[in-house]
């Protein structure tokens, strides 16, 4: 098991190498992290999130795939919008296996079915509005930025 996930993280240093901005591999830590929230929620909970259509999961789910995929295309034009949605979908697969194999093998009461709980909490009761605020802040600390952010004009809801 730990050889594959390592076979996994070598293959995402490889696949997002050098062209990879600050702000993609800061985008790459929160897909995956929405990605193990996600498979703990399938895994541990019977998918009561994503069963509930949770505004605010679904809406940072949305803003983060649109953000993600946006910033890899702005570093790799090259890619077609098909080969990039492709990497995010195997990405997010791969992530998936590992994670709901290791929920299995040792619990979603583990430290990292915790830790995927948590995520799951986070995700569930922040606002996409929030979050993103959130992001953008982060980003000011890394000296990273947005390349395919919506315009200001465009406002993301507040859902409660």
């Amino acid at each position: 098991m730990r050889s594959a996930i390592y076979i996994f993280i070598l293959f995402g240093l490889v696949a997002c190498g050098e062209n990879s901005s600050k702000s993609e591999v800061f985008l790459r830590q929160i897909f995956d992290n929405l990605t193990v929230a996600m498979t703990y929620d399938d895994v541990c909970t019977g998918a009561e999130s994503a069963k509930s259509v949770n505004a605010n999961l679904f809406g940072t789910m949305q803003m983060i795939v649109t953000l993600y995929t946006g910033e890899i295309k702005y570093n790799r034009p090259d890619l077609s919008q098909q080969d990039v949605e492709r990497m995010v979908l195997a990405r997010r697969d791969d992530t998936q296996q590992s994670v709901e194999a290791y929920l299995i093998a040792r619990g979603c009461d583990s430290d990292k079915g915790k830790s995927a709980k948590k995520f799951l909490e986070h995700f569930n009761t922040l606002s996409p509005a929030a979050f993103h605020e959130q992001i953008a802040e982060k980003l000011k600390t890394i000296k990273g930025e947005l390349h395919n952010d919506p315009s200001p004009e465009v406002k993301i809801p507040e859902t409660h």
